[in-house]
């Protein structure tokens, strides 16, 4: 049965999405999780880590990502001396019992399926047992998280290799970052809370009663501060990861929807030589997501 509804997603991996059987109108600006596990087996094997630990979340993502790399382990010839869950649902994310592990294992390289949040937890507790000389091997979920990014983990994270997405430039995109100001948009909120995180300030509410309420502020946000290219773009990257899948999802459907529109321009491409109505078209009708992969990261 066709799904009603056409879907481009910019970050769903599943390699089960790509049954154009059973979804005839799903389209990705990401790759499948396919493609990462035989990448990271053949990096694996290209720097002679014959013996080596896995860990993943206990979600889709981790559990499908990570049965996909046994089996592309295995058929590389490495071995696997542990695997083990991350329980996302746990608080703790069971990360002492897994460090502990981790340091009792004599296998130095470790393949974590992970996200960003999640691996805060197990730094924490990789941190708190002074665990070093492991390398760790990065999914494109936890690679270039900023939330690791901090001097506390820069001695546990030396060394540590991944697969990051492929991204690219947004002309004008980070100019427009640069010169938001919490007074200039409707999303004020959002990026008075941003602004505050970033400048470690606060705005002065004044429903608030007295400045005392603010005890743990010890600057109030002036709105004089100025956003520059390092608080929009910490990781210092020349393009934005998350940003641009969903830029190439929009710029997608924007041109598939011109190639409809263009129908009777060049040639009807439909049974009995039809065009479509631009505003009552199906989802198997946009086709041109179908080829558009050789202008723009389109994956089925």
């Amino acid at each position: 049965m066709t799904p009603r509804n056409l879907q481009i997603s910019y970050s769903a991996s599943s390699p089960l999405l790509s049954d154009r059987n059973k979804f005839p109108s799903f389209f990705r600006t990401v790759p499948s999780d396919d493609f990462q596990s035989c990448g990271l087996a053949q990096m694996v094997i290209y720097f002679g880590w014959s013996w080596v630990g896995l860990l993943a979340d206990d979600d889709d993502y981790g559990q499908q990502g990570i049965k996909l790399l046994q089996d592309d382990l295995t058929k590389v010839g490495a071995c696997i001396a542990f695997s083990k869950n991350i329980v996302t649902s746990r608080a703790d994310k069971n990360a002492f019992d897994i460090v502990r592990m981790i340091k009792r294992s004599s296998a130095n390289a470790i393949v974590i399926f992970s996200n960003g949040g999640n691996m805060v937890v197990l730094m924490d507790e990789l941190v708190k047992q002074n665990v070093t000389g492991k390398i760790f091997v990065a999914t494109e979920g936890w690679s270039t998280s900023t939330l690791l990014l901090v001097e506390k983990y820069s001695e546990i994270l030396t060394g540590t290799i991944g697969f990051e997405i492929h991204s690219g430039e947004m002309p004008g995109f980070e100019e427009y970052l640069t010169n938001l100001h919490p007074s200039s948009t409707r999303d004020h909120m959002l990026l008075q809370e941003f602004w505050e995180d970033t400048f470690s300030c606060k705005f002065y509410q004044e429903e608030e009663k007295s400045l005392n309420e603010y005890h743990n502020v010890t600057v109030l946000c002036t709105g004089a501060e100025k956003l520059e290219k390092q608080h929009v773009n910490p990781s210092g990257a020349t393009s934005f990861g998350l940003p641009y899948k969903i830029y190439n999802a929009v710029y997608a459907i924007a041109l598939a929807l011109q190639d409809l529109s263009s129908c009777s321009m060049t040639g009807a491409p439909f049974s009995q030589g039809t065009c479509v109505d631009i505003m009552e078209f199906q989802p198997w009708q946009v086709r041109a997501l179908k080829t558009i992969n050789t202008k723009m990261l389109i994956c089925n």
